[in-house]
């Protein structure tokens, strides 16, 4: 089961995927109403072009590093936006009431936006559930799931839309192949 903060997470990244969808971050003002539309931030608080472009690079980034978990290879570049773009925002640890330990920050804004985003990747990594978050095999897909199968094997975000598909493109390519040998 894919828990409330993955969920979320899923739902900052899965704003962009397909070759012909159009991006529901399309300029500052587009995120920001995104982002208060989830309360993630409050009607008052601004996005700037900076900050417009530092959620694109996150979100980006994080896909990237989604691709060790569906290809096994993460492109270095996605590593080297990850790393420098944890040094504007600090984490720290807060224990809470009932023994549970969660990385919090103290930062507003995007800057809050984007630390509580690593912090649900630390904490899924750190759980085991961040191995079950996948990107879709489907090239012109790109979705973000989460991998429900019992061995771990998912490779489409919807087996009756993008593995459907799959499935047919290379019944047909079989196809055109045995036609060409006989």
């Amino acid at each position: 089961m894919i828990s409330e903060p993955l969920t979320r997470l899923q739902e900052c990244i899965n704003t962009r995927f397909g070759v012909k969808r159009a991006d529901e971050w399309g300029d500052p003002e587009q995120l920001r109403a995104w982002l208060v539309q989830r309360h993630w931030l409050t009607e008052e608080q601004v996005v700037t072009q900076s900050d417009y472009h530092r959620m694109i690079e996150v979100r980006e980034a994080i896909r990237g590093l989604l691709h060790m978990n569906t290809d096994g290879v993460v492109e270095a570049a996605h590593i080297e936006a990850l790393n420098h773009l944890t040094r504007r925002v600090a984490l720290q640890v807060s224990f809470q009431q009932d023994g549970r330990a969660d990385l919090i920050s103290e930062h507003t804004g995007v800057d809050g936006v984007v630390a509580t985003l690593f912090g649900i990747v630390f904490t899924a990594m750190a759980n085991g559930s961040w191995s079950r978050f996948k990107v879709c095999h489907n090239e012109r897909c790109q979705r973000v799931f989460y991998d429900t199968s019992k061995n771990r094997s998912g490779t489409w975000c919807s087996m009756k839309i993008c593995g459907s598909r799959a499935k047919a493109r290379a019944y047909q390519q079989r196809l055109h192949h045995k036609e060409g040998v006989v």
